[in-house]
């Protein structure tokens, strides 16, 4: 390993905007105990590759480094390019907020980071904010797609004594055509398919 320092460093001089080159720099500075040039490093990674993967190397070294501030900042611009599964996301965001809440906060409005969000909390049994990000994925999502799922998550927030905020997912469906209306004693009396 430290014989390809040199060939990294060659490398990173022959295409300064390898960003593979620059994380793996980023990495063993980290390692050999130099955060600060680990950090510009991936700073300068997740500037220019506009990709999720030199945001997500950077997300991990806030954790390792213990900086909520800086995980907090790069957070929504990491899941705003994210094209896959948010899970590992998630679980970073979840040692600093082991409750969701700051998470969903700073949720970016896309469909599938959203849904994501929803699969997490949901896999978690914490409905505490499944309420925000499920109004804006009915905006935002296909009825085809999400009306099964949005469904299944009316059906927990009941089982979870959370009936107003079931009601409101419910509601705010039927305004968009993508239900029934049905009465609130029909809501919490019968299973919704």
């Amino acid at each position: 390993a430290a014989q390809s320092q040199p060939l990294l460093e060659q490398a990173r001089r022959l295409d300064p905007l390898d960003t593979r080159v620059m994380i793996e720099l980023a990495l063993r500075a980290e390692q050999a105990q130099r955060p600060q040039e680990a950090e510009q490093l991936l700073l300068q990674a997740a500037r220019a590759d506009q990709t999720a993967f030199p945001r997500w190397t950077l997300l991990n070294f806030y954790v390792r480094q213990d900086r909520p501030g800086e995980f907090w900042h790069w957070l929504p611009g990491t899941l705003r390019v994210m094209t896959g599964e948010s899970k590992a996301v998630f679980d970073l965001a979840r040692r600093f907020d082991s409750k969701l809440e700051r998470t969903a906060a700073l949720l970016p409005q896309r469909a599938p980071i959203l849904r994501g969000f929803l699969d997490y909390a949901i896999d978690r049994n914490e409905y505490s904010f499944a309420l925000a990000p499920a109004l804006v994925l009915i905006a935002q999502g296909s009825p085809a797609r999400e009306r099964p799922f949005l469904l299944g998550l009316v059906n927990l927030l009941i089982r979870d004594r959370r009936s107003s905020d079931a009601l409101a997912v419910w509601n705010r469906m039927s305004e968009r055509g993508w239900i029934p209306r049905r009465s609130p004693a029909a809501l919490s009396s019968e299973p919704l398919q």
